[in-house]
């Protein structure tokens, strides 16, 4: 089935046929290539599994706060765009809540811009501040506006339980933080 090839090219072996190209070829030229053509290969296809891994957890995150919050307010700056939206997960009927999300989707990815976890309050620059515990049962919304919302922490009657927290839109800084009273 095989035979050698001719005397003075490589020493590979040709199929019996003679087929030309092949007795021109040394061998190892021949492995690089099909080596070569196997590693791109192999590239393009985990580059496009990772692509799809991507586009699978943001469409993950973008669904699990579809089912577990409620849209609260989307935020528009003084030029018309959207900052971000609200979420929050509610503990009664629709009034108070205990989480708070403000995320914006950007070039496919779900960016989290600032939270409310319990007690903690956090920005991108990391936690703003932390509530007392004692007497804390959630917040509830006091008002909403284009590029900030004011809350304040309830107690277990769902009475104002503090002074305000307004969180807004830094424009200086391009996040949302708790407003600083002096």
């Amino acid at each position: 089935m095989f035979r050698k090839a001719m005397k003075g090219t490589s020493k590979m072996l040709a199929p019996a046929g003679g087929n030309q190209l092949a007795t021109h070829i040394k061998p190892y030229t021949m492995m690089k290539a099909l080596l070569i053509v196997y590693i791109l290969s192999f590239f393009s296809c985990t580059q496009e599994v990772k692509k799809n891994n991507n586009i699978s957890d943001n469409q993950k995150i973008s669904q699990s706060i579809q089912e577990n919050y409620t849209l609260l307010h989307t935020f528009h700056a003084k030029d018309g765009k959207v900052l971000g939206s609200a979420y929050v997960k509610y503990i009664d009927n629709r009034e108070i809540f205990t989480s708070l999300l403000i995320t914006k989707e950007e070039e496919g990815k779900q960016d989290t811009l600032y939270f409310i976890d319990s007690t903690r309050l956090n920005s991108k620059k990391g936690i703003d501040t932390e509530v007392v515990k004692e007497d804390f049962h959630g917040y509830k919304t006091v008002l909403k506006k284009g590029d900030y919302i004011v809350l304040v922490l309830v107690n277990e009657y769902g009475e104002g339980a503090s002074d305000n927290l307004t969180i807004e839109w830094n424009y200086e800084e391009g996040l949302f933080e708790l407003m600083k009273t002096p």
